[in-house]
């Protein structure tokens, strides 16, 4: 299925420093695309563009385990995700609103133990989010580990994709690598265009 442009959606919300630093800790490659997500969207919205109104908080991030996030491409091939093609700003920008959603989760809640949380994401696709056996599952995959946001939130790192979004992901890297079959970025996982004499950012070890 293609993509939807990126004036269809909702506009992301905006990343507190606080937030920003506590995910980054554990999922470098998810604050990396929000942030780069946010500097298109202004230039996007200052020509005169108009998306979707922003929700007012994010109470859950969905994210995926930082090596998951690694290999979706190898690392010296131009990154669909972190390309500013309008095909691949709308793929970014759906994978995204995947990944947040406004209602909250609490994971003591004992409804979890005797039936499924639904819960819908931004960018419109629902999870079922279950407690059996002491293990979360988001739509069947793994919650690895959970960590509380300073602005009240929660951060899941689930092991996998939710959505089938790694197929979409590889799909559009073949669609660019056709375009560009000569250009690497070097953008892959946690990677964002680096100074001179920066050293690339290194995922904490998410805790469990």
């Amino acid at each position: 299925m293609a993509e939807p442009s990126i004036s269809s959606l909702r506009s992301l919300p905006p990343l507190s420093a606080e937030v920003q630093a506590e995910v980054f800790k554990y999922c470098c490659g998810l604050v990396n695309l929000w942030e780069h997500g946010l500097r298109l969207q202004k230039r996007f919205t200052e020509a005169g563009n108009v998306l979707q109104p922003a929700p007012g908080a994010i109470k859950t991030l969905l994210a995926v385990d930082p090596g998951k996030m690694t290999n979706l491409v190898p690392m010296d091939a131009p990154h669909p995700l972190y390309h500013d093609a309008p095909d691949c700003s709308a793929l970014r920008h759906s994978f995204l609103l995947n990944a947040m959603f406004e209602a909250p989760l609490d994971l003591e809640d004992p409804a979890l133990l005797t039936g499924v949380h639904s819960h819908r994401a931004l960018y419109g696709k629902e999870t079922h989010t279950e407690l059996y056996g002491g293990e979360v599952t988001a739509n069947d995959v793994l919650v690895k580990s959970h960590q509380a946001l300073p602005d009240g939130g929660l951060l899941l790192l689930g092991e996998d994709l939710l959505f089938d979004q790694e197929a979409t992901v590889r799909e559009a890297f073949k669609t660019l690598l056709a375009r560009t079959p000569s250009r690497g970025c070097g953008m892959g996982g946690c990677r964002r265009p680096l100074d001179a004499d920066e050293e690339p950012p290194v995922c904490n070890k998410p805790q469990q």
